[in-house]
């Protein structure tokens, strides 16, 4: 992605999605967006005024849709992984228990802010701190940024000043 594109999104572009839900409910609602951008594209939202849009706004307007769609797919990702992810590896060793209730996150990505849940595991012992398996096996980091974004970020200062870097 070139950094025009990622400057011309709305800023925190969220997923839309406040509570957890599991990777079926996702799954319906990615569906949905899907059909509303299939619709958007053919016209059938605005039909009165279809000739009067221009490339411009439709490609600008898409770009939201497209971009507000990878964050719920983003979404859909993290929560199969926290599914699936087996904490046996850590529990069985004794060190850890896992809290009762995943715990929520927004992680910014390069489509916007995505929230997920997953669960802490605490140390029995008391001795050090928990952490969070998913967040560990996946590589994110505790800044609350994607790796895409930390890199492009990274990228970015190597060519314009840091006060630069902050603005853009």
């Amino acid at each position: 992605l070139s950094g025009g594109y990622i400057m011309t999104l709305k800023k925190n572009i969220v997923s839309g999605v406040q509570e957890q839900l599991s990777s079926e409910e996702l799954k319906g609602k990615i569906r949905f967006e899907c059909e509303k951008i299939i619709k958007f594209c053919e016209g059938e939202s605005n039909k009165d005024v279809c000739e009067d849009i221009s490339f411009y706004k439709f490609e600008n307007d898409l770009k939201i849709s497209v971009a507000h769609l990878a964050c719920l797919l983003i979404q859909l990702f993290l929560t199969c992984h926290h599914e699936n992810l087996d904490y046996s590896k850590w529990t069985d060793t004794g060190l850890y228990y896992a809290r009762n209730n995943p715990i929520a996150r927004t992680i910014k990505t390069v489509f916007g802010e995505v929230k997920y849940w997953r669960t802490y595991l605490v140390r029995k012992d008391n001795i050090g701190n928990g952490f969070h398996p998913l967040d560990a096996v996946l590589g994110l980091t505790r800044d609350g940024f994607s790796p895409s974004v930390i890199n492009l970020v990274t990228r970015l200062a190597t060519r314009v000043s840091f006060t630069s870097t902050v603005l853009i």
